[in-house]
């Protein structure tokens, strides 16, 4: 298995976010007496007495060696330097009785006053014996308090020696595949049909255009929930004898994301394909199709009219009324909800501006009566499209809150969310009691749509590469399975549902930074990802850095000056295109290596979206993950999001065929490689699409010697699906 994870595995996803980048020179007088030479100087004790000392005539490269067991040593701040993205290298010699050797942890810290929590963890069984070379990339804290720690959790003393520090260099990467066009402006209308013309058959009326040889047929008006893809229609009739390419592009106002797509034309026959007209902005508007072949080109108005679904992402202000230039920042995410504070008695004025094209959430503060409750849902109908009491973090809620919430829903003007509460640190997170009767007694009395959590603000961290004598480790890192356990919220929804089927709502999801935008990311794409798999109404990030509590502003979305964070920004756009509108699938098919628990090697969730398969995908370990999974219908097309410690980056193939290693494996699997910590969410239009239509998630064998006909394989695999 170990090997499995290594390999570097044949990949149609394009190319993979690099696991590691360029180190630089080490970072001189960091960490103060690397090599011990001088004791223990430079470094902090939190171990039991006796547990670390210096033992002389030892060491790996010099003349002393730290000797460690039940415990930690913290170095000294490295001060403004010590930032971003680190590999720490050190010297380790772990003891030769195995049996109670426990592991070798590494992490970064900002104080010295108590143990720090491990973000690497190296077995004992991952050394050989003697002194081996250990590297651990990882995030340095801001601020320029950055510690490194070394710990042992094993009753026998392993040796330390010649730590040293080495910034990485990550190039953001490239995106691969996404040709988008230019928007067209808010309110365009087209000038006739311009290159069309207009049939109607049996009162369904028709928009032709011929290029390149093809007769090409869209209807001129569809409908579209918010964030479907597959929804446009389109016959192709090709009368030549010859297959051709035809190339789609979908041109809209803001609000719509559609990459260009090249479809093959079957000769002598008609291809019909559903083409994305993706759209998160509610309401009719205008779109621009242009279809390419070889060297022709014609134009085709269609009118598309995207109506309300869930669950949408969004964001939320908490600290005054947003400007229309947060307004539109937001809006230029993708973000589909916009939540925001207000008086309860004072809501319209502060909704009488905000867009009706997002879905407008009215966060209704004190002071609360049912009266103004009800004056408030009263006023804000047309104006917020749904509406909750709200009470910031640790403030008391109100005495009677059923008697406010039914006040809201007097007047079924809008959906009405539960209050914000608060869930209990883990992990796993809990709720309280008198919290779940809350929950469950409003979700029985049918007085709420969903219930709104909050979780308590995340630590981000990150890890990267995890490697003994350059050999990538495979355990499951604690940063990464930590991470996991504090957002599952498997207890949590089963408890309320047990009384009340319904959605959640995940509301303001804050974390303290990491000391990279980039390990930010990640958290957040883990996070949110493995919360949507619950089944969620919708969730919200913090719009600027004054709407997150006290020192949790990593996940704001826009900075102080209300401009898009860049990587944040970017995250949060790309998982919120692939998320809106997914539905949760069950996942019938995990192991302990590769699954849903907290510790998995590779987790993973299934989603659908219409005739869209999603499989997200996160790598807990140290190393290298080459994967497959099987699919139990065809992938016409792939949408890629990756997030990693280089950064951001969306992919996509838009004619799917089966690789080689698939055929030579005589099963219909999609391979897929995944960098240590690296994180993937990919979009299918499946041929068929159906609720069971992922099969296993497995490591990816050696691909075979021999090469399989590939008309045998598509054959035998139509001759499987007849079958069953």
């Amino acid at each position: 298995m170990a090997g499995l994870l290594r390999r570097a595995c044949t990949c149609i996803i394009v190319v993979a976010l690099a696991a590691s980048g360029a180190t630089a020179e080490p970072l001189a007088g960091f960490p103060a007496n690397p090599g011990f030479e001088d004791g223990l100087d430079g470094w902090t004790v939190l171990a039991p007495d006796g547990a670390a000392s210096v033992e002389a005539g030892g060491g790996a490269t010099g003349q002393r060696a730290l000797s460690l067991r039940d415990g930690w040593v913290i170095s000294a701040p490295g001060g403004e330097a010590v930032a971003g993205w680190l590999a720490v290298s050190l010297r380790a010699r772990p003891p030769g009785n195995s049996d109670d050797a426990g592991s070798l942890l590494v992490a970064m810290t900002a104080s010295d006053d108590r143990p720090p929590e491990a973000l690497a963890s190296l077995d004992a069984e991952a050394f050989r014996r003697g002194w081996r070379s250990v590297c651990v990339e990882m995030v340095a804290p801001r601020g320029g308090e950055a510690r490194i720690a070394l710990g042992v959790d094993g009753a026998q003393p392993w040796l330390l020696d010649a730590v040293a520090v080495e910034p990485i260099d990550r190039a953001a990467p490239p995106d691969a595949g996404v040709v988008l066009p230019n928007d067209l402006p808010a309110g365009w209308e087209p000038d006739g049909l311009l290159d069309a013309r207009e049939r109607t058959i049996a009162a369904m009326r028709e928009l032709l255009v011929d290029v390149g040889g093809l007769e090409i047929g869209t209807p001129d008006a569809v409908t579209a929930p918010r964030g479907r893809r597959g929804v446009l229609p389109v016959t192709v009739v090709n009368r030549g004898q010859r297959e051709k390419q035809l190339t789609i592009s979908v041109a809209g106002p803001p609000g719509f994301f559609v990459p260009e797509r090249t479809v093959t034309i079957r000769p002598s026959g008609t291809t019909v394909f559903n083409a994305s007209v993706q759209s998160f902005a509610l309401g009719d508007a205008w779109v621009r199709i242009t279809f390419s072949c070889e060297d022709d080109r014609a134009e085709t108005p269609v009118r598309v009219t995207t109506t309300v679904s869930y669950p949408a992402a969004g964001a939320c202000w908490l600290s005054g009324t947003p400007s229309a230039d947060e307004l539109a920042a937001a809006a230029s995410l993708d973000a589909q909800v916009y939540a925001v504070l207000a008086p309860s008695d004072g809501a319209a004025d502060v909704f009488r501006g905000l867009p009706p094209a997002l879905t407008r959430l009215a966060l209704l503060g004190a002071p609360w009566s049912e009266a103004s409750a009800r004056a408030a849902a009263r006023t804000l109908s047309g104006r917020a499209d749904a509406l909750a009491i709200y009470r910031p973090r640790a403030e008391q809620p109100p005495e009677d809150v059923s008697a406010l919430v039914g006040a809201l829903g007097d007047q079924e003007t809008a959906l009405v969310l539960g209050p914000p509460l608060d869930l209990e640190p883990g992990p796993p997170p809990t709720l309280a009691n008198d919290d779940l009767e809350v929950a469950c007694g409003l979700g029985e009395a049918r007085a709420i749509a969903a219930p709104m959590l909050r979780l308590p603000a995340l630590q981000a961290a990150a890890l990267a590469e995890v490697s003994v004598d350059g050999r990538p480790v495979t355990a499951a890192q604690p940063c990464w399975t930590r991470l996991q356990a504090a957002a599952n919220l498997d207890a949590v929804a089963a408890a309320i549902r047990a009384r009340a089927r319904l959605p959640l709502f995940i509301s303001e999801l804050a974390a303290s930074p990491s000391g990279s935008p980039t390990a930010d990311a990640l958290v957040m794409a883990r996070v949110l990802t493995a919360v949507a798999w619950q089944g969620l109404t919708g969730f919200t990030l913090p719009a600027r850095p004054s709407d997150c509590p006290s020192g949790a502003a990593a996940l704001s979305l826009l900075d102080e000056q209300g401009a898009p964070r860049d990587v944040i920004g970017r995250a949060f756009a790309e998982l919120a295109r692939e998320l809106a509108g997914a539905v949760p699938l069950r996942a019938w098919s995990q192991t302990e290596q590769i699954g849903l628990s907290d510790d998995a090697l590779i987790g993973f969730r299934p989603f659908m979206r219409g005739d869209e398969g999603l499989l997200a995908l996160w790598n807990n370990t140290g190393a290298d993950a080459g994967l497959m999974f099987e699919t139990r219908t065809q992938p016409l097309d792939i949408h890629g999001v990756e997030i990693g410690p280089a950064g951001v980056r969306r992919t996509y193939i838009g004619a799917f065929h089966y690789s080689e290693d698939a055929i030579a494996l005589n099963r219909p699997v999609v391979f897929v490689s995944l960098g240590p910590g690296q994180f993937k969410l990919l979009s299918m239009q499946l041929a068929d699409p159906h609720a069971g239509w992922l099969g296993a998630v497995e490591f990816a064998p050696e691909p075979e010697r021999e090469r399989r006909n590939p008309r045998d394989f598509y054959e035998q695999w139509l001759e499987r699906q007849a079958g069953m």
